[in-house]
């Protein structure tokens, strides 16, 4: 970067959640829906070169983006059009990337978590990875969040599954003033409540949310090293430690674990 950039007079603000809104693949920065005009200038600015700016419906964000080395596992949003999908899935094809397609409705990153090369923290039913990632080890965890985040169910339905606040779930009279007036503050939370949504550093150390002894165990046979990042109002933001964060670049080459 070779000036400092002012967001003062921006049309939009930068998000909470980067990964939600932007993808980095290879050596290029994707901005693409209805972010890309506002954010455009801004972008230009902080890194000029391999910029993808694209005002079109949909989004390309790794959230939604599984990068392991040559294979890209891309869960289309419902608002990406056939055209949107085709022109960006043949272009990282032309780069040299496989493509896998999904159309699940939700975050890749709030589904599973591929810790390392050879090592997956995952929710049940997400995927075959028999299939996309054979001989891998993948440990799963049913229903694991769902049953710490009982409260958070009682409450869904007043607030749409938006926010949560923990022994406030029969206080009609603060759910009311929270969706009238922070209604732009609050996003969909259930998507996130799994405690995948992790950063891996490095090949050896990850960041998580909090301490689970079957995954620390996990962790400790691959010889990953956990950092447990507290991360208090997770929930009402709707962001995990993976969403509030976009890696722009990365050092080593690109491998092919499946060729």
């Amino acid at each position: 970067m070779d000036k400092v950039v002012s967001l003062k007079n921006i049309a939009f603000r930068p998000p909470v959640c980067p990964r939600d809104h932007f993808g980095v693949i290879g050596e290029k920065l994707y901005a693409i829906g209805g972010k890309a005009e506002g954010y455009g200038d801004l972008l230009k600015q902080i890194h000029r070169k391999n910029l993808v700016l694209d005002n079109q419906a949909g989004v390309l964000s790794t959230a939604a983006v599984c990068r392991v080395g040559k294979d890209i596992w891309w869960d289309v949003d419902a608002k990406t059009t056939p055209e949107v999908q085709r022109k960006y899935q043949t272009m990282l094809e032309q780069e040299g990337f496989r493509v896998h397609i999904s159309a699940r409705g939700y975050h890749n990153d709030g589904a599973f978590c591929v810790v390392k090369p050879g090592c997956i923290v995952s929710l049940m039913d997400i995927q075959n990875y028999t299939n996309e990632f054979p001989g891998w080890d993948v440990l799963y965890l049913p229903d694991q969040s769902w049953s710490k985040v009982s409260p958070f169910l009682n409450m869904k339905e007043k607030v749409g599954g938006k926010w949560w606040l923990k022994g406030e779930e029969h206080n009609d009279q603060l759910i009311q003033f929270v969706n009238s007036w922070l209604n732009d503050w609050v996003g969909y939370v259930e998507e996130t409540v799994f405690d995948v949504n992790m950063l891996s550093l490095d090949q050896n150390t990850i960041i998580c949310n909090n301490h689970n002894k079957e995954v620390f165990s996990h962790f400790k046979k691959h010889k990953v090293e956990p950092i447990v990042f507290n991360f208090r109002h997770r929930y009402f933001w709707d962001g995990g430690v993976h969403c509030i964060t976009q890696d722009l670049y990365r050092e080593g080459t690109q491998e092919d674990y499946f060729g």
